[in-house]
């Protein structure tokens, strides 16, 4: 029996891959036509996580007006910064122009985004970058924004962190969302802005701020994207009350309770091994004590299912 997990936040099409597991956020019911594989929910986020026994020192990770860091980003309370740090491969013209628009209707914040994932090229693309003001008194512009686009090649993990906690709103790209790099993002209290798709690939934030119970910004659209982000870069006040309800949560989520991750993961096992034990020829007529709700392409677990 092989089962799809991770890999590839996609289905795969694959006739050796006959299932794949998911949670009822990144794959909703009415969409499990779209996968070839039949799903498998998980109760919890798809993704494992727990950042507690792995989080390096408060003291490692503070602000330094030294750090390397410091020379692209502004210091705390000097305007709010975005991040964008998935891959280039990730980033559509079309939410690239979204990017701008919010950095110009947000004139005091700015955008980060990491060399190493070359993105700020992307972001840019869609207009050509102008050099930046001659004084703070000149007419802001839509072209005038890109001066405020900052790329940063990251020293070590603690600079990485450094400059990550700084952050303050994470943009995530619609095209394929983060994962792992967000997750870590919602336990450092950086805010997330998302608008989920159709495809789990499109889906996998919005699933964890609703596990997370944080789905506040969670936008219908791009246009709701660009408005949920630009109201959180000009109302500070709001902003620091969400990210401190995100640092509160880290303690009871189950989005960052490993060991109930893992037992949900052993329910939805269980269930896949009873799906794949009835296609099998010889043990059709084999009684299955818990055999697994059915409902269309899907597959739902009894004990625990979402």
């Amino acid at each position: 029996m092989q089962i799809h997990h991770i890999g590839s936040l996609q289905s795969v099409s694959a006739p050796y891959l006959p299932l794949m597991l998911s949670d009822a956020v990144s794959s909703p019911p009415d969409t499990a036509a779209m996968y070839s594989e039949k799903l498998i929910y998980l109760p919890q986020h798809l993704h494992p996580a727990s950042h507690r026994h792995v989080e390096p020192t408060p003291s490692s990770c503070e602000w330094s007006d030294k750090s390397p860091v410091s020379a692209v980003l502004p210091a705390p309370g000097k305007g709010c910064v975005f991040a964008v740090l998935n891959d280039n491969s990730k980033v559509t013209p079309a939410v690239a122009r979204i990017w701008l628009d919010i950095l110009e209707a947000a004139p005091e914040a700015t955008l980060w985004t990491s060399l190493q994932g070359n993105c700020s090229s992307a972001i840019t693309a869609p207009t050509a970058p102008l050099p930046r003001p001659s004084s703070a008194s000149s007419p802001a512009s839509r072209n005038d924004v890109s001066w405020r686009i900052k790329a940063h090649r990251f020293v070590d993990e603690h600079d990485f962190r450094r400059a990550y906690r700084r952050a303050d709103i994470f943009l995530d790209t619609p095209n394929y969302g983060g994962c792992s790099t967000a997750l870590l993002g919602l336990w450092l209290g950086v805010a997330m802005v998302t608008t989920p798709g159709e495809t789990q690939k499109q889906r996998a934030l919005a699933s964890m701020l609703v596990t997370h119970g944080t789905p506040h910004t969670i936008a219908r659209n791009l246009e709701e994207y660009r408005q949920v982000a630009v109201i959180l870069a000009l109302r500070p006040a709001r902003l620091r009350r969400l990210r401190g309800l995100l640092l509160e949560r880290n303690a009871r989520s189950p989005l960052f309770h490993t060991s109930e991750w893992v037992k949900g993961l052993e329910r939805a096992l269980s269930s896949s091994w009873e799906l794949y034990a009835l296609a099998q020829p010889k043990a059709r007529a084999r009684t299955i004590s818990h055999a697994p709700v059915r409902y269309s392409n899907l597959v739902i677990p009894r004990d625990g299912g979402s």
